[in-house]
């Protein structure tokens, strides 16, 4: 039986201004873990690049989301409470709407000069906070800093990168997109490899079959079914691309201890042993699919269609259901509520993850 999502509705400038502060903290805290990553220059270099400039859009995301609705009672911000502790997938949405009036908006609002000159006068006529004013003002600068090539919105195209080698037959590429999912108000950042027929026009030539590539990747990654019903999608979509290796980073659950109910063990144990306020507990997943050989379609709808076939173990209970060839699971938590932590009793659920801590200076450390 499926459980109902819950939402919590932020009420007042306070609690705004500890949510936002909290998801700040949050994705600070894995940006600087995947820039460690990524100065290492190991296998592991793409990725963390990758991970780090949708983590930076994220928290660009974080501080749009504050100035909208921060000081503007008529807007909403709703919490998923037992999925993601992060905004719901509509408020999100709300981004790609205002963008679109964006120039419109600006124009009917007053210039932060003036605004500026109506605080003064105001706070120095009443000695008290021009609620009014603020909201305006902060409606402002939101709509000023949208920007859709900073922003992490329900589907964000990444970065097209060709591998150095090209083959007779075909040459190889990455390609990185995010999305932030309808069912579980998570993101999740996909990297993708791979090949595409050398007899079709390159696509770092961005012609027509680039868009037409985009916009397969927008119908078939905009939301996070099993990995490997997302590679079968692709793969069947465009002739001339075939999927290798897909790997897929879904950021969340976070545990906090205002503003998540789930999973109740981890929320329970930060109220117990956190030692500040706003201590967290971040699960992250990375959910990898892989191709282990083609195929010729006989299908009447796709004969001849070369098709990747793609490496399921029937064996692994977690990876046939997930569709997935791998799946590597991810814990960042405070050091001192580690300690509280018996991987062999409690928290055994939570022992094939790999532990990852933070202090309050800001330092990361890989167990």
């Amino acid at each position: 039986m499926e459980t109902k999502t819950v939402f919590k509705p932020l009420q007042g400038q306070d609690e705004y201004t500890r949510y936002f502060n909290h998801l700040c903290s949050v994705f600070e805290n894995m940006l600087e873990l995947f820039k460690v990553r990524a100065d290492k220059k190991d296998t592991r270099h793409h990725e963390s690049v990758v991970m780090s400039d949708f983590l930076s859009k994220m928290l660009y995301t974080t501080e749009a989301l504050r100035r909208k609705y921060t000081y503007n009672p008529s807007h909403t911000l709703k919490i998923d409470l037992s999925d993601s502790g992060l905004p719901s997938f509509f408020n999100v949405n709300n981004l790609t709407t205002d963008l679109l009036n964006r120039e419109k908006r600006l124009e009917e609002l007053p210039t932060m000069q003036a605004l500026k000159q109506e605080l003064l006068d105001f706070m120095f006529k009443y000695k008290t906070e021009p609620n009014e004013l603020l909201r305006r003002a902060s409606e402002g600068s939101y709509y000023k800093m949208l920007d859709q090539d900073k922003l992490l919105l329900t589907f964000t195209p990444g970065s097209l990168r060709k591998m150095k080698k090209e083959k007779k037959r075909f040459r190889t590429y990455t390609f990185s997109w995010a999305c932030y999912d309808f069912a579980t108000n998570r993101p999740y950042i996909h990297i993708m490899m791979f090949d595409q027929d050398t007899a079709s026009i390159p696509l770092e030539e961005h012609r027509f079959n680039y868009t037409q590539f985009l916009e397969t990747v927008r119908a078939e990654g905009s939301r996070a079914p099993g990995i490997g019903i997302l590679a079968l999608g692709m793969d069947g979509s465009l002739k001339d691309i075939h999927p290798k290796i897909i790997k897929r980073i879904c950021v969340g659950p976070i545990c906090s201890k205002h503003f998540s109910e789930e999973p109740e063990k981890l929320c329970s144990l930060l109220t117990r042993n956190g030692e500040n306020e706003d201590d967290f507990i971040l699960l992250f997943d990375e959910d990898v699919i892989l191709s282990r050989d083609q195929t010729v379609s006989k299908s009447v709808f796709s004969f001849g269609q070369v098709r990747e076939t793609f490496y399921i173990p029937e064996a692994d209970t977690e990876c046939y259901d997930r569709k997935a060839s791998k799946i590597h699971k991810h814990m960042l938590v405070p050091h001192r509520v580690l300690q509280h932590m018996d991987f062999k009793g409690d928290f055994r659920e939570y022992s094939d993850h790999e532990i990852i801590t933070y202090d309050k200076e800001g330092g990361i450390y890989v167990n």
